[in-house]
């Protein structure tokens, strides 16, 4: 089971870590399988959201300041699922609006 946070451009609180307003959907049925970083911004455009936003995944057993890493390529949609391999659900949070920062 995948839960999509999603936040709207006007609400960035997600920037400080803070889970706070927007909108929340459940995806049932995902193969963890074939998850990549499209099939992740597909879900998220499925439930309402545009692209072009931030995508964070929370490591389920760490705290919210430690175990929030962002999504930018497939490599990090495959660590999302390892880190989360124990565990029933995958919180998956995107900011729209807010591109992704150079490195």
């Amino acid at each position: 089971m995948l839960t999509l946070f999603y936040f709207m451009e006007e609400n960035r609180r997600m920037r400080m870590r803070v889970n706070e307003g927007g909108q929340v959907e459940i995806v049932k049925s995902v193969d963890v399988d074939y998850i990549s970083f499209f099939t992740l911004l597909d879900y998220f455009q499925d439930v309402g959201c545009e692209r072009g936003g931030r995508m964070w995944f929370k490591i389920n057993g760490l705290s919210t300041n430690d175990g929030i890493e962002e999504i930018l390529n497939d490599i990090d949609t495959s660590d999302m699922v390892y880190y989360n391999s124990g565990s029933n659900s995958i919180d998956a949070f995107m900011v729209e609006h807010d591109p992704p920062v150079a490195v």
